[in-house]
This record gives C-alpha cells, structure tokens and sequence, in this order.
C-alpha cells in the first residue's frame, strides 16, 4: 500500500492534478480520502460532534472523537477498498501529523502523546504512510489569498488566522514531524510552496519513486 499525505496548503489542488495525472495512465487504481473525513455520514456526525463547543481545544474527549472518525474511515472505508485493491494507492488529505500538529502539540494533553500515538496505532493497524509530503511556505508567506488562492471563497476558519497564530501552527507542526519520524522512521518530504515548480518536485518524486 502507498499513502500519500499532503498537509497544509494547496494540498486539494495538488492531489486534483496527481489524480488526474493517474486517470490519464489509467492503469492506476487509487482512493483519495481525508483526515478528518467530513463526507461519509457517519463519520460527520461524530466528526461535527467533535467540533461541538461542548469539547474544548486539546482535550482527551475532543481527541478522541477525531480518533473515532479516523478509525471509522480507515475500519470502514478505506481497509475495504485495500483488500480490493491490493496494488492500489491511498491518497490521503492530511494524516496523524495534523492530528498531533493541531490537537496535541502545546496542549495539556500532551503529556499523553506516546498512548495517543498507540491509540493511532490500533486505528490502522499499524499502517502508516509509506511517504508523507508537508507543504509549507518557507517565506512564511501566509496570506491565505497568496498560498491558497485557488480556493477562492471557499475560505475556511484556520485559513484567517493572525500570522502569529499560523507560525505557531507551523513550529507545532515541526514538532509534530520531528516525533512521527521518531516513532515510525518513514520518510516525511518538505516542500516549499514558494518554490516554482515545487508540483513536478512532488510528481517527480512519486514517479522516480514508486512507479
């Protein structure tokens, strides 16, 4: 199985051209999902649940509630479409890092991130990405209207924060990087979203790579 992960910024229009890249080979057999998964009905439930100002920022319940929409998704969905397709490729939009970069990093509960983390183990299995890539903009250009300008209006919550707020999600983010290597010693690719060309950086790397 291979997982590929996007995290950050552009993540939706990079895995758009890498599947249509992968219709047009049409011998490819892949899945694109996401963390959190926001479309099954079941898992919107619990994940809207979660987003609920019942469950505060960095708590064990809040966390939890994400860890059950991820391991529906995986125990639901994605694992069933693996048995099918053996050979195939899972693209994921965002994995476990962004559940630590957001959730746990700075929080009171990570004191707890080395059983949250076997709590990720027995979601899937034990299964990690086989590559993960983390865009990021090395300029720190964060204007949402500068890095995410093919979203247009589509704008969300976390895309409006202070530049303040958005460095500090990139350091937790690197800290959150730091310990998923640490733990699984896979490969996890920095790619810089002021690079021009920084798309065939990832396209290259994926056909040099894996095909």
């Amino acid at each position: 199985m291979l997982w590929r992960v996007f995290d950050l910024t552009g993540k939706s229009t990079l895995i758009k051209k890498i599947t249509n890249f992968f219709d047009e080979m049409q011998d490819i057999n892949y899945l694109v999902t996401a963390r959190p998964n926001k479309e099954n009905k079941m898992c919107k439930m619990v994940y809207e649940e979660a987003k609920s100002p019942e469950y505060k920022e960095g708590t064990m319940s809040r966390y939890m509630l994400y860890a059950t929409n991820n391991a529906m998704n995986y125990n639901g969905i994605v694992l069933p479409w693996i048995k099918r397709n053996p050979d195939g490729i899972v693209i994921s939009d965002r994995c476990i890092i962004s559940a630590l970069a957001y959730n746990i990093m700075g929080s009171p509960i990570e004191k707890y991130i080395d059983s949250i983390f076997e709590i990720e183990r027995a979601c899937h299995e034990n299964r990690f990405p086989n590559i993960v890539f983390y865009l990021y903009s090395k300029s720190q250009n964060l204007d949402p209207y500068n890095s995410l300008k093919n979203r247009a209006n589509k704008l969300e919550p976390n895309d409006l924060k202070s530049k303040e707020e958005k460095i500090d999600l990139l350091n937790r983010y690197k800290k959150a990087i730091n310990y998923y290597q640490h733990k699984t010693g896979l490969p996890v690719v920095y790619v810089d979203i002021d690079k021009k060309g920084f798309k065939n950086e990832v396209f290259h790397i994926l056909y040099e790579g894996h095909f």
